[in-house]
């Protein structure tokens, strides 16, 4: 995938983050609504990218595909690379329901990741996602995860 932005990506990282006490490199610029940094404009495909994969991207290598990047922090803001790992969704929601941060507010969790590849079939077929989510019996959102959110990482994770 091809940067938009020309700054050097360790420079842009860098002139993007405020380091405190619990050696979180805290994201500056723009944050989401779950206050997770947002690299805008940083994908020519997609315009955004979270700020916490870039990271990981450029200081440990490529996120294998349909991985999600953790935060032994717990902090969404934080883009330390000491901080990140990476993980199947399936040990990301272990891990959150480990710490008691439960997931499940957001309904990533309601779908099986056996159903991933039935439930993708479905959507490519036209199928569309307030449907399936009635379908499965969950929230829109888990549907959108499985069907946009993943594709869009696995775009990512080959970031150049």
């Amino acid at each position: 995938m091809t940067r938009k932005n020309t700054e050097p990506l360790g420079d842009y990282l860098k002139n993007r983050i405020a380091v405190g006490d619990t050696e979180c490199w805290e994201w500056t610029a723009s944050r989401n609504k779950g206050g997770y940094g947002q690299a805008i404009c940083w994908l020519k495909t997609h315009g955004t990218i979270l700020a916490h994969r870039l990271s990981y991207i450029h200081f440990k290598g490529p996120i294998p595909v349909g991985h999600d990047i953790c935060h032994t922090c717990d902090n969404p803001s934080c883009i330390n690379p000491d901080h990140l790992w990476d993980g199947t969704p399936k040990e990301n929601m272990r891990d959150m329901i480990r710490k008691g941060r439960s997931g499940k507010r957001k309904g990533h969790g309601a779908v099986p990741e056996e159903k991933y590849g039935e439930i993708k079939q479905k959507y490519a077929s036209g199928v569309s996602i307030g449907k399936l989510a009635a379908e499965y019996g969950v929230k829109y959102d888990a549907i959108f995860y499985v069907c946009v959110t993943l594709d869009k990482r696995a775009k990512e994770s080959s970031v150049s």
